[in-house]
């Protein structure tokens, strides 16, 4: 009898640490999925309104701000990285292809303190970062906002320039007079060139840092945008979002008029000396150039993305509000790599990967 309690007693302690061992295990793998990158990615879903979700990454699972506090400007690197501007954690954070963490670089660092402080910037350093441009050789090049100020880096992030520098005689008063005063909210590089938007202006540079000037015509012909969110540039062209007065312009690299799309009173209508396009936008906030020459418009009013031709003509419109896979909330930035389409979905705090469901 004792022996048969005393067997009954171990099978009864076996069964508990074994219970427990498989809690401890559950745990920690529960744990891991927190911790690790690709417990801040959610893969696939059902398609919403013609929009395919792919992925979807909330932050990055490490340091000291494993997640996206709101994201600002997205972009593809040319062998398929994701590349997301964090404002609210000043850094940017790149991404692979499958969603997984790769690295970060960044930290605040002002240029123009408040009267009474010190400046704090230094190469790398950022204060608001909201829009990200990739050129075809991997270089990365960042909007610093509230340092007035577009900065340059490697592939490996390894900083090379900033637009403006002050430090460089040959940009003269016109660069300073015009420049250094725009605080950026978007960049976009093309055709050997980079483009810095703030809410009313563009400013061009070379990518070798020379200053070009302010993007288009002077006089009574010159460009009055009331509050651009989102430029991309190609093909010898800029497309610049006018979310104040719901339009997207397309403009040569020296700035003359091509087309507008927007509302107008009657069709075909002239803005200026170019055509008017109509279409009723709810709030657009960027626009992504796709390899077969189409636009995609990204309305952050109806969380859709709208497509145009090269020309700027509709041609279908995708999408919905929500917070599911493949919905959008206050979606602010559009890239485009082959047939995907990397948004900032800054309402839900991800960045999504799609594809157009045709």
């Amino acid at each position: 009898m004792r022996m048969y309690e005393t067997l009954t007693s171990r099978r009864g302690l076996a069964a508990i640490n074994a219970v427990l061992a498989a809690a401890l295990v559950c745990a920690l793998a529960a744990l891991a999925w927190q911790l690790s990158p690709k417990g801040m990615v959610v893969r696939g879903g059902e398609v919403a309104v013609g929009i395919r979700p792919l992925l979807a990454i909330g932050g990055s699972g490490r340091g000291q701000y494993p997640e996206i506090m709101r994201p600002a400007g997205a972009a593809f690197t040319p062998g398929g990285m994701i590349v997301v501007a964090d404002p609210g954690n000043h850094r940017i954070v790149l991404f692979r292809s499958n969603g997984r963490y790769e690295t970060e670089f960044g930290g605040f660092g002002t240029s123009r303190p408040a009267r009474g402080f010190e400046a704090s910037w230094e190469p790398g350093r950022f204060n608001v970062p909201l829009g990200v441009d990739v050129d075809d050789a991997g270089h990365i090049y960042v909007a610093d906002s509230e340092n007035a100020q577009i900065q340059m880096f490697g592939a490996d992030t390894t900083f090379i320039a900033r637009f403006p520098d002050p430090e460089r005689e040959a940009e003269g008063e016109a660069a300073a007079d015009s420049a250094s005063d725009i605080a950026v909210r978007d960049v976009a590089v093309g055709g050997g060139r980079v483009f810095g938007a703030d809410a009313h202006r563009i400013v061009a540079y070379t990518v070798e840092g020379d200053f070009l000037g302010l993007l288009g015509p002077k006089g009574e012909d010159a460009f009055e945008f009331d509050d651009i969110t989102g430029i991309t540039a190609a093909d010898g062209r800029v497309f610049i979002v006018d979310s104040g007065t719901r339009r997207v312009h397309a403009v040569t690299a020296d700035g003359e008029r091509l087309w507008t799309i927007g509302s107008t009173q009657e069709d075909g209508a002239q803005d200026g000396v170019a055509p008017l396009m109509r279409y009723e936008f709810a709030d657009p906030s960027d626009v992504a150039l796709l390899k077969d020459g189409s636009l995609a418009v990204l309305d952050s009013g109806d969380g859709s993305v709208v497509l145009f031709t090269a020309e700027g003509r509709f041609l279908s419109r995708y999408g919905q509000h929500g917070s599911a896979p493949g919905e959008m909330l206050g979606a602010t930035h559009i890239d485009a790599l082959g047939s995907k389409l990397l948004i900032s979905d800054t309402g839900n705090d991800r960045v999504q990967v799609v594809e157009i469901a045709r």
